[in-house]
């Protein structure tokens, strides 16, 4: 059998799902949860895919066939909802997403002395010739900073974010000047265009 949305709030359900993944990530990506972070990921793809599809259904429903596989074109052309949509299908048939963690190495180095006392009172009274280099001491520091698919630059979290605020600006242009709609955008994403990730969140950050 079949199945296909027809109902606009079926459609705002699984962006309000997005958006609560959205969160999840950025919290799991704060404090460096890698396992809830994957878990996280795997929700916002299985979401993100169902509200295409529901919004595709949800046109075919109200304007015809015809308006909804315009639609879908719309949808694979724009090249961050396009990744998402593949990304998801890797999710859902094959092994996943390939994702890396990126990291910011601090590499600073100090100057050792010198000249070195040695314990014996009766030998040479410095253990380096004067025209010995004198030593670095190199200390370095790993720290993790946020998540990236592979092959793409852009800080994961922030391409999902961008992608999402995309399929939501389709909704607006294909359901929500209906009458019937109206009434659930104004109170769903029109009141909630940005994802209320915590200040601590990657979105947003630059390479």
């Amino acid at each position: 059998m079949i199945y296909e949305a027809t109902e606009p709030q079926r459609v705002m359900d699984k962006f309000e799902e997005c958006r609560y993944r959205l969160v999840e990530m950025a919290d799991c990506e704060r404090i460096l949860d890698t396992v809830k972070f994957t878990y996280a990921l795997s929700g916002f793809l299985y979401a993100f895919r169902t509200t295409a599809y529901r919004l595709i259904g949800v046109v075919r429903k109200k304007k015809g066939p015809q308006a909804a596989r315009d639609l879908r074109n719309k949808l694979l052309a724009h090249q961050g909802i396009a990744f998402l949509k593949d990304r998801s299908d890797l999710e859902t048939h094959g092994d996943g997403p390939v994702i890396w963690q990126r990291y910011f190495v601090n590499v600073s180095s100090s100057m050792c002395s010198r000249w070195e006392r040695k314990p014996d009172r009766f030998g040479d009274r410095y253990s380096h010739s004067r025209f010995e280099s004198p030593q670095m001491d190199v200390t370095r520091s790993i720290q993790a900073v946020d998540w990236q698919f592979a092959n793409r630059p852009e800080n994961l979290i922030a391409l999902c974010h961008d992608a999402l605020g995309a399929l939501e600006e389709f909704f607006r242009q294909s359901v929500a000047p209906d009458p019937s709609a109206a009434q659930i955008f104004a109170h769903g994403l029109g009141a909630n265009q940005t994802s209320p990730l915590s200040p601590n969140s990657a979105i947003g950050a630059s390479e």
